[in-house]
């Protein structure tokens, strides 16, 4: 067997790198003609976002990402850097909007293109990768969920079918997150090697728990993160001429957070909608 020589293999990952460029561009570019097409289609909303063009809006909206991708860096530092991997910030900052950018292709690509970077770059394996993404969505869900039950214990009708059924799922959600945090995984009747890569990845949950400064600040930053959510929708809401209140812009953004985990469709497009909309007729809206 011919072993590549090094040079070999950094001009292969070099081509590699060029052509995930050229995909990403092609993703962007994609993406940007498709707002005018939709704006030809929906000429009415381009007129009344153009009537309600105010700066300080459209800046707080811009800044409002900024922030959340930052919150979200420093969310993913923290896990990554407990795993051993001593990436830098801005590179994670740039990194996690590459993913965000290609998972607009099938089969999550910016998600498996990253985990293929980190082992490449850091020599994180695969199934710690697996165990890092568990632990995200973990947290997104916990904070998401934890935060909507409140808000419809202080401020719903409970005495309404729908505020019900909302508790009712979230607190399910939560519950499900604890479980599969703390729970020891019995896969007995799986194939040994099966068995060891899913044991792996949930212990990497173990490993985040172990460090409760780690746990705790990244916490802390899923819960800006979900805070900058409701932000960003309440900018939203002012800019279409919506009156949403308090309780729909946290639900809305609960639901617009857990049906990411249900990414099925390239970019999640269509499954968000779904959902949005079903709880958009809840509450009244079109």
């Amino acid at each position: 067997m011919v072993r590549r020589t090094d040079t070999s293999d950094r001009a292969m990952i070099g081509r590699e790198r060029v052509w995930l460029n050229q995909v990403r561009v092609a993703v962007w570019v994609a993406l940007v003609l498709f707002v005018p097409f939709y704006f030809y289609r929906h000429a009415d909303l381009a007129l009344q976002l153009i009537r309600n063009a105010d700066a300080v809006l459209y800046v707080s909206i811009i800044g409002n990402l900024l922030l959340a991708w930052m919150a979200r860096a420093a969310r993913d530092l923290a896990i990554y850097r407990n795993q051993g991997v001593r990436i830098r910030f801005i590179e994670l900052l740039i990194l996690n909007n590459h993913q965000f950018c290609l998972n607009y292709l099938p089969m999550k690509f910016g998600t498996l293109q990253l985990a293929a970077y980190l082992k490449d770059e850091y020599g994180l394996a695969y199934s710690a990768y697996a165990g890092a993404f568990l632990v995200q969505n973990i947290l997104v869900s916990l904070v998401a969920s934890i935060l909507s039950i409140g808000t419809i214990l202080l401020f719903a009708d409970l005495g309404a079918v729908d505020s019900r059924l909302l508790l009712g799922a979230f607190t399910l959600i939560a519950a499900a997150m604890l479980w599969a945090s703390f729970t020891t995984l019995r896969l007995d009747f799986l194939p040994v090697s099966l068995t060891s890569k899913l044991t792996a990845i949930h212990g990497e949950i173990s490993r985040f728990a172990r460090m409760p400064m780690i746990a705790i600040w990244s916490l802390i930053m899923s819960v800006s993160m979900f805070v900058l959510t409701v932000w960003r929708l309440d900018l939203v809401s002012r800019v279409l001429d919506f009156d949403v209140g308090v309780v729909e812009l946290v639900l809305f953004s609960a639901v617009l957070q857990l049906s990411l985990l249900l990414a099925v469709t390239p970019g999640a497009l269509g499954v968000r909608e779904f959902f949005m909309g079903g709880l958009a007729r809840l509450f009244g809206f079109t």
